[in-house]
Formats: structure tokens, sequence, C-alpha cells
């Protein structure tokens, strides 16, 4: 019984050892079959990532195949580009080769010219030099002849005052016109007065002739416009040819007919000659003139084509002479010089003016600074204000090419038709012309100028007529109107104005702009604004001058609204500016800065000149000593073929005097 129940036991144990198995086998089983699920999900896996990858390496494989064909296509463009550079570079070098001996041709002929200019120089030097000899022969035998035609003279004295009395009569029938610029001419007999005149007036107006006696016996008068501006002259007799009474009593009653307007004394002397009794004749007329007219005198040279033919300037002139150095310093470099055989409003004439027109422009801006300002007073309480006082004057100019409408802003702002204005491709307006008029209750000086940003115009007239524009508006204007029409299209020219501007009047101009748009009624219902913001090139134009512009319809004339807001924006310009106007400070800074900018460009091409020539001697000595080289070396390398060639001479020289020897030294043994 025990014994079945071990066996029992053990089959127990043997059951349930058999059923741990089965369950480890169970186990093994399921770990095996997620193992294996757990591996077809990674072969799975691996056969997507292998699909994948032969997907990347399949586009691979087509980006190198691309890749390779456009490596393909660069090589060969590489290749094509190679030969096309060679190609270029073969053809450079042509030119190059080209260039080359074209330049040496052109410095052979430079060379030639560089030969025959100092041998014409030199040429000219002694012609010169042969002339002055003969001038000077001609002018000591002037000399003689002027003491014997002296005598001559005197017999007939009394046929020239006949002539003189007949001239005087002509003269008094003169009209008496002092409005503009007078200009007073003194000086000795026969320094060439009346010619100068007749000179600046372009016409025979004064009576002329070369003479050891005074022609003008007495005040001739004459008056013409001279480049668009009044001129009135006033030949004067030789003050110390007069008798002692009749001196001052003449020189007061030039100055009376000179006190309507702007004067200017030319003391007249010959440029050929200054000597010590014209010094001192200068010194005399400097004390009947007095210090207040000594600012206005100016000295004019004439006899100016002899200075041509001799080949001579003013400033060697000058230069050369002591004393008319020291008398051009003090005049302060006042001179101008004539040339009396050239009639006719020349350049020597509209030189003369820009001169004189420009200082004397400076000296009315002076002497205007220094007057007290009726504004500045303290008014008494019982003293009642004048619409004057309350409303200054203002005084305008107005800028811009031609056809902008600027002679029409001109009559809108007066109030009438003052300045020509039609519509034409060409400028109406020749010349600066001033109107004046009463617009709303204060007094208004309107400028009219020529177009001074087209290229038409001369340099020389250029100057002159921004002379006459400051003139016009002197002490200075209050405001430059810069005018465009409205509806035009701005260019890179247009957007140049206002730096042009800046270059004739100055830097400070800008501040005293205002942009005026004309042809209002153009615009169809757009403001001015908007078409400012919508442009920018319009609207840098306006910041240019700090944001102020104005827009006129010159059409609607009576539309007075529009001018009382120009002029409201013109005080408020003024009161940012300090209450001033633009002043003769600002137009001198402008002025030396145009001659600064021009005597640098002359001295920078006096420079680029001197380089050349420089070079072209560089140049010359080069080949020069090149050729001395050449030569050199030609002459010893024939020196050394000579010597080579004499060599086996000379050994069969020594031979047969040794063989001499010998047989001399045989017969005597």
């Amino acid at each position: 019984m025990k014994k079945q129940e071990e066996v029992e036991e053990r089959n127990y144990e043997e059951i349930k050892r058999k059923e741990e198995e089965f369950r480890e086998l169970e186990e093994t089983y399921k770990r095996g079959i997620k193992e294996n699920e757990e591996k077809e999900k990674e072969i799975h896996e691996m056969k997507r990532e292998r699909e994948e990858w032969e997907k990347q390496f399949n586009e691979r494989e087509e980006q190198y195949k691309t890749l390779m064909t456009e490596k393909e296509q660069l090589i060969k463009k590489h290749e094509e580009e190679k030969e096309r550079m060679k190609i270029q570079m073969e053809e450079e070098q042509l030119n190059q080769d080209k260039e080359r001996k074209r330049r040496e041709e052109e410095f052979r002929e430079r060379e030639e010219r560089y030969k025959r200019l100092i041998k014409d120089r030199e040429e000219k030097e002694s012609k010169m030099l042969e002339q002055m000899k003969q001038e000077r022969m001609q002018w000591e035998k002037q000399k003689q002849d002027e003491r014997q035609k002296r005598k001559e003279e005197k017999k007939k004295e009394e046929t020239e005052e006949h002539k003189s009395e007949l001239h005087k009569k002509q003269q008094s029938e003169v009209s008496d016109l002092t409005i503009g610029l007078n200009l007073v001419l003194l000086g000795e007999t026969g320094a060439g007065k009346s010619g100068s005149g007749n000179t600046i007036l372009g016409r025979q107006a004064f009576l002329s002739k070369k003479s050891y006696k005074s022609v003008t016996q007495d005040v001739a008068v004459n008056s013409g416009t001279v480049c668009g501006f009044p001129v009135t002259v006033y030949d004067t007799p030789d003050l110390f040819d007069t008798k002692g009474e009749d001196i001052q009593q003449k020189l007061n009653y030039v100055l009376q007919r000179c006190e309507s307007g702007h004067s200017v004394f030319l003391l007249v002397i010959r440029a050929d000659r200054f000597t010590e009794e014209e010094r001192k004749t200068v010194e005399k007329i400097e004390k009947l003139l007095g210090e207040k007219h000594l600012d206005k005198t100016w000295i004019l040279f004439t006899r100016g084509d002899e200075l041509e033919e001799g080949n001579i300037t003013i400033q060697e002139i000058i230069s050369e002479t002591e004393p008319l150095k020291k008398l051009i310093q003090k005049y302060d470099q006042r001179y101008h010089v004539f040339n009396n055989k050239k009639r006719g409003h020349t350049e020597q004439v509209k030189m003369l003016l820009i001169k004189i027109l420009k200082q004397d422009f400076y000296t009315m801006v002076r002497e205007d600074e220094l007057k007290p300002n009726p504004l500045k007073r303290r008014i008494p309480e019982n003293e009642p204000v004048t619409p004057a006082d309350s409303l200054p004057s203002r005084r305008i100019v107005i800028l811009g090419k031609s056809g902008f409408g600027k002679s029409a802003a001109g009559n809108t702002i007066l109030g009438q038709r003052v300045f020509r204005s039609v519509m034409r491709m060409n400028s109406v307006t020749c010349e600066c012309s001033v109107k004046h008029a009463i617009v709303s209750g204060r007094s208004v000086s309107v400028v009219d100028t020529p177009p001074f940003f087209d290229t038409e115009m001369k340099p020389e007239e250029l100057a002159l007529e921004i002379a006459k524009c400051v003139y016009l508006s002197s002490p200075g204007p209050h405001a430059f109107l810069i005018v465009f029409p409205v509806n035009m299209r701005f260019t890179e020219h247009e957007q140049q104005i206002p730096q042009i501007i800046e270059m004739v009047f100055g830097q400070e101009v800008l501040k005293y702009c205002i942009i005026l748009f004309t042809y209002g009624d153009q615009l169809e219902g757009i403001s001015i604004e908007t078409i400012i913001k919508e442009n920018r090139s319009l609207r840098h134009l306006v910041q240019q001058c700090g944001g102020r512009f104005h827009i006129f319809n010159n059409r609607d004339v009576n539309n007075r609204e529009q001018v009382n807001d120009l002029l409201q924006k013109i005080d408020t310009m003024i009161e940012q500016n300090g209450g001033g106007h633009y002043s003769n400070q600002m137009f001198e800074d402008a002025q030396r800065f145009r001659r600064d900018e021009e005597e640098r460009r002359l001295r920078e091409e006096e420079d680029r000149k001197q380089q050349e020539e420089k070079q072209i001697q560089e140049e010359i000595e080069r080949v020069r000593k090149e050729t001395e080289e050449r030569i050199s070396a030609e002459i010893k390398a024939h020196r050394w073929s000579e010597q080579e060639k004499e060599r086996p001479r000379q050994r069969e020289e020594e031979q047969r005097k040794q063989q001499q020897k010998q047989s001399q030294d045989c017969v005597c043994s």
C-alpha cells in the first residue's frame, strides 16, 4: 500500500513535472511565435526600408546622371568659353599692337610738333625783340614829331574851337537821361576818354580824334542802352586844361546830374605809359572827387590794341611799373582794358558792366545794411501805424526754364500784364526786367529773368544777367520762386536745377527759395500734395527747398487769394530766416566759389598740359639717350671688328720681322 502510494506520488510528481515542462514548452512556443512575429515585422520593416533605399538610390542615380550631364555641358561650355577667350585675347593682342603702333606714330608726330613749337617760339621771341627795338625807335621818333606838331596845333586852335562849339550845341540837344548807370570819364588830354565813351555806347556819340589839345572843351553827355541796361556817359574835358575857377564848377555839374542814378567814375589812362605827370594828375582828380567817391572809381586803360599787337598783357605792364602797381592796389584791383578800335557792344564792354554791376551791388547792400532799420525803432504812443509799417515791401526774383510760365506768374503776382508772356518754344524773356506794383496794400517788386538753365546762353551773357538780376532787386531779394509746370515730366536735368541755383547764388540761397507750380488749371481734381507724394523726384525737389511750394493758375488772374497765400508763405519763410533777405555776402561767396572752381579747373588744365610737355621732354630725352647708346654700341662694335681684322696682319708683320732678324743673325755668324 505504501509502495503504491509512493508510485502514485512519483507518478503525480512526474505528471506535475511534465505539466511544468509542458507549460515551459508552451511558454517557449509562445515566445517563439512572438519572436517570429517580431522577426516578420522586422523583415517587413527591412523590406520597406530596402524599398525606400532602392527608391532613394534610383533617385540619386538619376540625380547623378543629371549632374554628369550638366557637368559634360559645363565642360563643353568651358571649352567653348576657353576657345572664345583665346580668340578674344588674340584680338586684344592685335588691338594692343595696333594701339602701340598708333601711339608710336602719335609720339613721333608730337615730337615733330614740339620741335616745330620750339622753333616757332624762338623765331617769335626774336621777332618780338626786333619789334620792340623798332617800336622803341618809333616811340623816340614820335616824341620828336610831337614836339614839332605842338607848334602846328596852335595854328589850328581857332578851327578846333569852332568845331567844338558846334559839337557842344549838338550835345545840348541830348535828353537828360540819368536813370540807370552813370559813367563819368576823367583823365588827361589824349588818354582816350571820348573814344572810350563811343566804345561803351557802341556808336560815334562823342567827337574823338588824336590831338595834343583837348578836343572836348565842356562836359558832353550821351545815353543809350548797353547790353539791355540804361547807361549815361559823361565825357569831361581835361580838368587841368581848364581855368582854376571852372574846374570845381564843372565837376559839381557832373555830380549833380549823377545824383538820380548809380554813378561810376572811370579814370582813363593810356596802357602804354604812366609818367610822373600822369600820376600827379590822378592825385589831383582824387582830391577833387573826395574820399566818398573813391570807392566808385575804376581805372580804365586804353590802347588795348597796342597790347594785343605786342602780345603783352596789362598784368605784365602793371607788374613792371611800380607806381601803377601801387595805384591798382589802392583801387582794390578795380581796372579794365579797352581796345577803342573795336566798336559796338563787344565782350570788353560786357565784362566792364559785369565788374561794375557786381561792385555796385556790394556797395549798395553794405550801405543798406549800415542804415538803421525803421521796423526796429520804438513807435511813440501817439504815432499812428501806417500800412507800410505793418506790411513791409517784398522783392521777388522768378527763375525757371523757357516755357515754364515765369512771365505769366509775374503778371499774376502784380495783378497786371507787365511782362510779355506768349506760348512759344523759344524764350520770350531775353534779359532781366523789374516791375513794381501795390499788391494787397504792400509794395511788391518782381524781377523776371531769362532762362538761366537753358544751355543756349553764353557764359559771359549768363554772368551779366545774373549780376543784373541781383542789381535790380537791390539790396537783395526776399524770395526766389523756382517755376515748374505742374504737368511736366521731371528729368535728371530738372532735378539738378536747385544745385545749379545753389552754385550760382551761394549755399544759403535755397533757404530763400519756394517751388512755384504753374498751369494749376490742368490738375483735373487731383491735389498738388498728392502729385508730390506720388512722385519721388518731385518730392525730393520740394524737400531741397525746405518743403515750401505753391501753385498758380495763371489763367485766373482775378483770383487774388492765390497771390495772398503766396505772400503769406514768403512772410513765413522770412520769419524762419530771422527776418532778413538774401545778402551780399551770400552772392560774394557764390561768385568767389565759382572763381575758385574756374581757377582750379584752369590750374588742373595747365598742370595737365605741363605734365604732357614733361612726358614729351622725358620721352625725347629717353629717345636721345637710347640713340646715343645705340650709336656708341655700334661704334664700339665697329672698332672691335676692325681690331679683329687687323690682328692677322699684325701677326704676319711680327713673323716677317722675326724672320728678317733670324736671317740677319745667320749672315752675321
